[in-house]
């Protein structure tokens, strides 16, 4: 490492995080053991977007825990944008990081970035969100949560709404919410939801773009909320996050429907969390944002020449009116 240059760009980030300490799950893995005495490692970070809740407290706990003795990270916002997420990861290599934490925006659109990291020889960590698996690049590992069966959680929690609700109608009209186009988050939650649903004959699903969006969710909710799926009332709606729970909840609200529709989400935000221990969102699945800094110590352990687990999947926890309040309490959601 050039140790002067890497100084002076420690100095030089406008980004720097500062602060101690970051809360994870008991049973998640951990990384490494600060190095004491050696230059702290360089990592950049790169989020889709801060404006969804999760990717926002991402950074929070990326504050909380770093810069320290063992590494200095510098964090990248691409505003939903792939292409400005892909020019990030070229500054990131430009500055002299030493190794790269992503996720990715979508399956496919990443792999130039990671590419030409693969070219520089900088490692790189996906983290929540992968890439196609026959990609021609390479990854040191992967973070995150299994979003599949995260999917079949919220699907679950769904048609428990739905028996308690409507035990009797003959056919439960679902509309699924899906999130960003060619996401793994949003492919995989999908695939969980669908298993869960598609073998109930009662069950019809409707499926709309919701892109992740609170402000997308709302207008959908209420354009279906008014018209129907195919004339017939909706029931239900599974929305692959919170942030969409949380439109379609305000759409359920202007409507006076609250009380008529089943609602689940993913991901497990305090607010919606909270909306589930009043009994007004039927369920969500709790993620951790914490994975952020394993990713970053796992990226470190590798530098240091230890070897690093190809996935790790971090745990997480179905969330209904029974144990909403206790998550709330604990901290667990965000």
């Amino acid at each position: 490492m050039k140790k002067l240059v890497a100084m002076l760009l420690v100095l030089s980030m406008v980004f720097m995080f500062v602060g101690c300490g970051s809360s994870a799950p008991a049973n998640s893995p951990t990384g490494g053991a600060s190095d004491s005495g050696k230059e702290p490692y360089l990592i950049g970070v790169s989020v889709p977007t801060v404006e969804m809740t999760f990717f926002a407290k991402m950074q929070t706990e990326l504050k909380a825990k770093y810069p320290n003795e063992r590494v200095v990270v510098e964090f990248f916002n691409s505003a939903d944008n792939q292409e400005k997420q892909n020019k990030d990861v070229e500054d990131m290599i430009a500055k002299g990081m030493d190794g790269i934490v992503i996720i990715p925006i979508t399956v496919e659109g990443a792999v130039p970035a990671i590419q030409y990291a693969n070219e520089k020889n900088v490692p790189v960590i996906t983290v929540d969100r992968q890439i196609t698996e026959d990609a021609d690049c390479e990854v040191l590992g992967f973070v995150g949560s299994d979003h599949k069966p995260m999917g079949v959680g919220c699907a679950e929690l769904l048609v428990e709404g739905l028996e308690k609700m409507y035990p009797n109608e003959p056919e439960w009209i679902v509309v699924e919410l899906t999130g960003t186009p060619g996401s793994s988050a949003a492919i995989d939650r999908g695939a969980g939801i669908h298993e869960v649903l598609d073998p109930i004959d009662k069950v019809t699903v409707k499926t709309f773009n919701g892109e992740f969006l609170t402000t997308t969710a709302t207008n959908i909710a209420a354009d279906v909320l008014i018209s129907g799926v195919d004339g017939k009332p909706v029931h239900a709606f599974a929305c692959h996050n919170d942030m969409m729970a949380e439109g379609v909840y305000q759409a359920l609200v202007n409507a006076k429907m609250l009380d008529k529709v089943v609602v689940t989400g993913i991901d497990g935000q305090m607010s919606t969390v909270q909306k589930v221990a009043d009994g007004e969102i039927a369920g969500t699945v709790l993620q951790y944002p914490a994975m952020v800094t394993l990713g970053v110590e796992l990226i470190c352990d590798h530098l240091d020449g230890k070897e690093v687990d190809k996935i790790n999947f971090y745990e997480t926890t179905k969330v209904s009116k029974d144990n909403a309040q206790s998550l709330i309490d604990d901290g667990s959601a965000y």
